[in-house]
């Protein structure tokens, strides 16, 4: 036991520290949709300390359970920061809200509106971006300036009707 926890905590951090290094890179930077990028880049840091399972195992003297535990761990542990942060962050209205507030203080209510919309929506094109997003993940298709909803959204959006009645969410 005393050996497995240093283990678990040296792990995580080889595993995070990769996984966070590959933003970094070109690696999959076509991909303009942080959270398939964010995804591709766990799978890839993933399949690394597959390969690496067997050497690691052997050095470490680690069972093979001990070994993918820490890696369903550091896998879920990363996933579940990059989706609760950096994906929120890149699509927040109120990240927007706050940082425009820290840097023109002080506020109104009226004025973060327009900015809002003068800044967030029309000046850096958060609608185009969205629809742009919406078409690449094949939810919705744009012809002659009309946007259809595709099945697959339909799909997506009865399971998002569970889940809200789940969690109790209006």
């Amino acid at each position: 036991m005393k050996k497995i926890l240093p283990f678990y905590f040296i792990f995580f951090f080889l595993f995070s520290s990769i996984f966070i290094s590959f933003f970094h890179t070109p690696l999959f930077a076509g991909q303009k949709v942080l959270f398939y990028r964010g995804l591709w880049l766990l799978g890839i840091t993933t399949l690394i300390f597959i390969c690496l399972s067997k050497w690691i195992e052997k050095i470490g003297k680690i069972k093979c359970e001990t070994y993918m535990a820490a890696l369903v761990l550091s896998i879920s542990l990363n996933l579940v920061f990059f989706v609760v942060f950096p994906v929120t962050f890149d699509r927040s209205v109120t990240m927007f809200l706050l940082n425009k507030i820290n840097t023109s203080p002080p506020a109104t209510v009226s004025g973060l509106e327009e900015s809002l919309i003068k800044e967030y929506i029309q000046k850096d094109k958060a609608v185009q971006r969205r629809m742009d997003e919406q078409s690449q993940i094949g939810f919705v298709s744009s012809q002659n300036g009309q946007v259809t909803l595709l099945p697959k959204a339909k799909q997506f959006l009865q399971l998002s009707l569970i889940i809200k009645n789940l969690y109790g969410i209006k």
